[in-house]
């Protein structure tokens, strides 16, 4: 996350105090959220994955991910502030960088906040070499023993003594102090230190200023928190251009307006200079691991003082946090949020309350918003992959990462095994596919072995097959190789109710309504869903029943259509407590259509129940179409939805046949009137209107698009014709290819009728994405 300022924890720490404030909904222990769903699963000794989905009673679902490390696993936390301090990467490059220096990643987070060029706000030591300074921000420090700590004022002093030189000692003697090492430089900043691990290209400066380069001369030196340097100055100059930088080099820059051109005058080109880092914090001192974090939440077991946190992130976001139990078990901490139906997100509040339920001693946050992002490598795969949905839709560049990394040999022996599957959600009384997943020593996919057994506690297993019992229940499927050792377990998620019930054909279009030829067949696929997510059931999960005489259906939801036409009735689906009824309508046949360019939109409207004739035998593909019919179309192919409220408009009766479809288009803001109260439903509808209308109601038809480039329409010669309300929409549909025009003109003043309606939703449904429900 950019981030400007921070409140600095300072001596409010010593009376940090117990937050009275109740949970809101956090994946709760103590609150007063509700545990929908947590899978747990073991990626190797010592670390844990879980994933928590659970309801806030203000934010609704929310959704969790998060690793416990135990300080005796083999795998340990790394922090890697990228290939260098400045620029930043995503978590996936950040991950793929660390490997190409050989290090075996298996999971990883986003650690501190960072400023606009990415360059991270406080502390920075990478296995050893000190890379950033504090900057006045919190530290945790991760120790050789597995365990971490937290320094709430970690401070690291830098100090250059001048020798003088052979030639010139006048300067021998002269000191300069200053504490910023790889920071941006600024024209308040003051002083700044720089090494190569800031930039390999410069010191990324700009304005005026003075900078004075020296040759490390200590053999192997590296910079660390506490630690002496011997140097010689190479270069001194002045001037608004970076300077280069360079392996075995280090810069001291200052801006011409700061007020220490009389530092830049303590320095000769030849002069010998030592360098000196001495740190206030013995364990900070001999760290090998650091990362700056924001507020400091929980200290010595107790929240701190609320009044004293960052008010400009204290409401509702995503969330990535570390947290440190008594034992020395580190908690990993990423929340999904700003995701409407997804997650919404939580406070600090609700942060630190629950990190204190779940035993925490110590907890930190850590750079949130579109920055959090959790990526771990799930068995069975040789690259790790992002677990949550960051708010931005892609991850965002961060400038470091916590990392978990092991030494542990990659040899192909299967020392652990896993079930593909686990933390799957399966209704009752069904069936599916098992598969066993082997990883050796290094968390590597590993050959699985011949002989491996899988178990399960409630249902049952026939070959490779689980049949899952009839009544709800987390079934624990343990899985075993007698002649390697290995074994391992999962969780399966056995559910008797879902919540949401959804049903296609066989092409994958939603069936909102059925019409049928006499005879013919249309297989039903329904799925169900729980928490936002698919539930694995068999075709023997459903019943099925039909009303009317329109047919009939079988146990696995094929429907043969009767042989009687203008008929209609219902077919109703039923599982796990959720009920739909499809409308049925026998077609009649429209004689008006056949054998006309519109035909096959036309008719394919009418099977997914979106177009109605004008009368038994009639579609009248020629007359223009009436703002109300239009809404209703528009109204059918969204599949219906309930309406909570009339329209309000004077015109518009109630026992319209399309009162609702108009209350909806109202409520959904893809048509306000046309002043007065008015509707005018039986008004004629012209092209640039019909645009407009459609290009709103693209999000609730799941058409994913963006704003079309206006130059779209300079192929069209009437396009200075289109009002201003309709030219983005218009850009828009033509990009989409919904609109293709006639002859070089758009014709947006024309009516339209009732085919070309026809035609240009049809081509807006084929966009369309499946969404759960």
């Amino acid at each position: 996350m950019k981030h400007i300022s921070r409140t600095i924890l300072s001596l409010m720490l010593a009376v940090a105090m117990l937050c009275s404030l109740s949970l809101t909904g956090f994946a709760a222990q103590n609150g007063s959220g509700t545990v929908l769903y947590t899978n747990k699963s073991q990626l190797a000794e010592g670390l844990t994955y879980t994933n928590t989905i659970y309801t806030n009673p203000t934010y609704g679902r929310e959704e969790s991910f998060s690793l416990e490390l135990s300080p005796t696993s083999a795998v340990k936390p790394m922090v890697m502030a990228c290939d260098t301090i400045y620029g930043g990467f995503s978590i996936s490059s950040c991950i793929d960088y660390a490997e190409s220096q050989g290090y075996n990643v298996v999971a990883a987070m986003n650690a501190d906040y960072f400023n606009s060029v990415k360059v991270p706000l406080g502390m920075v030591v990478e296995n050893g070499v000190y890379k950033s300074s504090p900057a006045h921000e919190p530290a945790v420090v991760f120790l050789p023993d597995g365990k971490a700590q937290v320094v709430a004022q970690p401070q690291v002093d830098i100090t250059l003594t001048n020798h003088g030189s052979d030639a010139d000692p006048t300067r021998s003697g002269q000191t300069v102090a200053l504490g910023n090492f790889n920071k941006t430089r600024t024209a308040t900043g003051g002083l700044v230190l720089y090494s190569d691990a800031f930039s390999t290209v410069s010191t990324r400066t700009s304005g005026e200023g003075w900078n004075v380069r020296f040759k490390i001369l200590t053999e192997e030196g590296k910079m660390t928190p506490a630690t002496t340097l011997e140097l010689e100055v190479t270069e001194c100059t002045e001037g608004s251009e970076p300077v280069y930088i360079g392996d075995g080099y280090l810069v001291l820059s200052a801006h011409a307006d700061s007020g220490y051109r009389g530092e830049f005058e303590k320095f000769a080109v030849g002069n010998k200079v030592t360098l000196q880092t001495t740190c206030n914090d013995p364990v900070l001192a001999a760290a090998q691991q650091v990362t700056g974090c924001g507020d400091i939440l929980i200290s010595n077991g107790a929240i701190t003082d609320p009044s004293a946190w960052d008010k400009q992130i204290s409401g509702v976001n995503p969330r990535t946090v570390l947290g440190i139990k008594a034992d020395g078990t580190l908690l990993l901490y990423v929340i999904d949020g700003r995701k409407a139906n997804h997650s919404g997100g939580v406070s600090l509040t609700m942060l630190a309350n629950e990190l204190l339920a779940l035993g925490c001693q110590w907890a930190v946050n850590l750079d949130g918003g579109g920055s959090s992002a959790m990526s771990i490598r799930l068995p069975g795969g040789s690259t790790c992959t992002t677990v949550n949905s960051p708010s931005d839709g892609t991850e965002r560049p961060c400038g470091s990462y916590l990392l978990l990394v092991t030494e542990e040999e990659k040899t192909g022996r299967p020392t652990a095994l896993h079930l593909q599957q686990d933390g799957a959600l399966i209704l009752a009384g069904s069936s599916m596919d098992l598969n066993a997943l082997a990883t050796d020593a290094a968390l590597y996919p590993a050959a699985l072995p011949n002989d491996v057994a899988i178990k399960a506690e409630s249902g049952t297993m026939e070959d490779a097959v689980y049949h899952a019992p009839k009544q709800a229940a987390e079934d624990v499927i343990t899985l075993r190789s007698p002649t390697t050792g290995a074994a391992g377990t999962g969780t399966i998620h056995v559910i008797d109710q879902v919540s949401g019930l959804s049903v296609k054909d066989e092409a994958g279009h939603n069936l909102n309504a059925i019409s049928a030829e006499p005879g013919t067949t249309i297989q039903l696929v329904p799925a169900v869903y729980q928490y936002g997510r698919a539930v694995v059931s068999t075709k023997d999960a459903f019943t099925y029943t039909v009303e009317g005489d329109v047919g009939a259906i079988s146990e696995t939801g094929l429907f043969t259509a009767g042989d009687q036409r203008g008929l209609t009735g219902a077919v109703t689906i039923e599982a796990g407590g959720q009920k739909v009824s499809i409308p049925v309508k026998m077609p009649v046949v429209f004689t008006d259509i056949q054998g006309m360019w519109a035909e096959p939109y036309i008719t394919a409207l009418q099977e997914r129940g979106v177009v109605n004739g004008t009368s038994d035998t009639t579609f009248s593909p020629e007359d223009t179409i009436r703002r109300g019919d239009f809404m209703l179309m528009l109204y059918n192919a969204a599949g219906k939805p309930e309406v909570p409220a009339d329209s309000g408009f004077t015109d518009i009766p109630a026992d319209a046949y399309y009162a609702a479809a108009v209350a909806w288009a109202k409520t959904q803001n893809i048509a306000a009137g046309m002043g007065d109260g008015l509707f005018d439903p039986s008004g004629t509808l012209t092209r640039e209107q019909a645009f407009a209308f459609i290009c709103r109601a693209l999000p609730i038809l799941n058409v994913s698009y963006t704003d079309g480039d206006p130059a779209a329409l300079d192929a069209f010669t009437d396009a200075s014709d289109l009002a201003d309300y309709a030219r983005t929409a218009a850009a828009t549909l033509i990009q989409l290819q919904i609109v293709s025009g006639s002859d070089g003109q758009l014709t947006p003043k024309a009516s339209l009728t009732r085919a070309q309606m026809a035609r240009i939703l049809y081509a807006a449904l084929e966009l369309q994405v499946p969404v759960q429900p």
